[in-house]
């Protein structure tokens, strides 16, 4: 299989990313990970940190000739 990491037209951090796997028959999945800083006010110092990943796969294949 083949990773593509894809970068977005919007800032990422560096521990962000959009990942999208193919293989020979087709696209198997994608990994999405945002990093969101909570903060008690407005521009204030972050307080918590959330990870947020969106995972889909394929589950099963079949190819037919």
């Amino acid at each position: 299989a083949a990773r593509v990491d894809i970068f977005p037209p919007f800032q990422m951090n560096e521990d962000e990313w959009v990942r999208v796997w193919y293989s020979r028959s087709g696209y198997l999945g994608y990994w999405i990970r945002f990093v969101y800083l909570e903060s008690d006010e407005p521009g204030g110092e972050p307080i918590r940190r959330h990870i947020i990943d969106d995972v889909m796969s394929v589950t099963q294949i079949e190819i037919e000739r």
